[in-house]
């Protein structure tokens, strides 16, 4: 028989985790404090040994609608000139898989589909108990308590609530409170659509092509500022 497990956090890391754990035949429950009204999210690429992992969680690609990236450039930032140039075209021949980029809400929905999905005679579906915050957990008893004053107990309990993380603290034995590293990244995502209807922005349009492209200053062609830009849905 396998392990009663309790995953905290229904996000990327915990879903992904709960997959794996079922998989190998154990009893995975989540609890996650968000009720999943509304997803939000931008993008994140996928390299060739990411995505066969999840290609043996069964993640299929296609449902999540995941843009397979053939190449990355490196451009100047002024003139649009290549700089450098990385031709990703063969991964999959190469390292068995290609790279992708996906949106994250898509990429999120996946991970949830897999995880309830109930055809999978062998494997019982993640329970999942969402808008269950968790306020308190002692890893010596295997239990956890929620807002609402419940006790859940499991054989091994996993921590995957994120950077405001109620479960650190009883693993390190202190609050962790997250450190500034002076870095900033600003993300937004606009449909292709809308750019390609604008004439402005036409001939930009034919320049991106599919590819993912960082432009930089040549100068420094890992700069303190730059832009990343590359689709994320088919």
């Amino acid at each position: 028989m396998g392990l009663r497990i309790i995953v905290v956090g229904a996000g990327i890391a915990g879903l992904t985790t709960a997959l794996a754990l079922r998989q190998g035949g154990h009893s995975v429950e989540i609890f996650e404090k968000s009720k999943f009204a509304k997803e939000l999210g931008a993008a994140l690429g996928l390299t060739p040994n990411g995505s066969r992992v999840l290609a043996t969680l069964g993640f299929s690609f296609e449902r999540a609608r995941a843009s397979q990236v053939t190449s990355w450039d490196v451009v100047d930032g002024v003139t649009l000139h290549t700089v450098k140039s990385m031709d990703f075209s063969a991964a999959r021949t190469q390292f068995g898989f290609p790279a992708y980029s996906v949106h994250r809400v898509d990429f999120h929905g996946e991970l949830l589909f897999l995880a309830q999905r109930s055809d999978d005679k062998d494997q019982e579906p993640v329970k999942l108990h969402l808008a269950s915050p968790v306020v308190s957990a002692d890893a010596e008893e295997g239990l956890i308590v929620l807002e609402d004053g419940s006790h859940h107990y499991a054989d091994l309990i996993i921590g995957a609530d994120g950077i405001h993380s109620v479960l650190r603290p009883f693993v390190t034995g202190s609050q962790q409170k997250p450190r500034f590293t002076n870095l900033s990244a600003f993300r937004f995502l606009i449909p292709t659509k809308t750019m390609r209807d604008d004439p402005a922005l036409e001939n930009l349009m034919k320049w991106k092509g599919t590819g993912a492209a960082t432009l930089a200053n040549p100068d420094d062609l890992f700069p303190k500022r730059h832009m990343m830009w590359y689709d994320c849905q088919k």
